[in-house]
C-alpha cells in the first residue's frame, strides 16, 4: 500500500487532487490563490475537516499577485462570488490577504 507521500508525487494535474483528497483521514487543506474557486472546489471533497483559502483579490499591479491582470471591480466581484458560495460551510476559511 502507498503510503500519502507516494501518492501525491503520482498527480500530475491538479483536477486529481480531489481524489487524492478523498484518501485522506479528515485532512485540513490550504489553497493559495483561489481566485473564482474553481480548483478549491475540487479540493473540497466530503471528507475535509477544514479548507483555508488565502488570495487578495486586489489589483496591485503585479502580474505574480494578479495573473490575469483582472481590474478590481472583477476582482471584488469574484471574493464575493466565492465568499457567498462557502458562507455556510464551517468547515471553509477565506482569508482576503496575502500569503507571507
Amino acid at each position: 500500500m502507498q503510503n500519502s507521500l507516494e501518492k501525491i508525487k503520482l498527480i500530475t494535474n491538479r483536477a486529481y487532487m480531489g481524489r487524492f483528497i478523498q484518501t485522506l483521514d479528515h485532512p485540513v487543506i490550504c489553497e493559495v490563490g483561489v481566485r473564482d474557486a474553481g480548483n478549491f472546489k475540487n479540493m473540497l471533497t466530503s471528507n475535509v475537516a477544514m479548507a483555508i483559502g488565502v488570495d487578495i483579490w486586489a489589483d496591485t499591479d503585479k502580474a505574480g499577485q494578479n495573473d490575469n491582470l483582472y481590474d478590481q471591480k472583477l476582482l471584488t466581484s469574484q471574493y464575493r462570488d466565492v465568499f457567498s458560495k462557502y458562507l455556510n460551510d464551517p468547515r471553509v476559511k477565506l482569508l482576503r490577504e496575502f500569503s507571507k
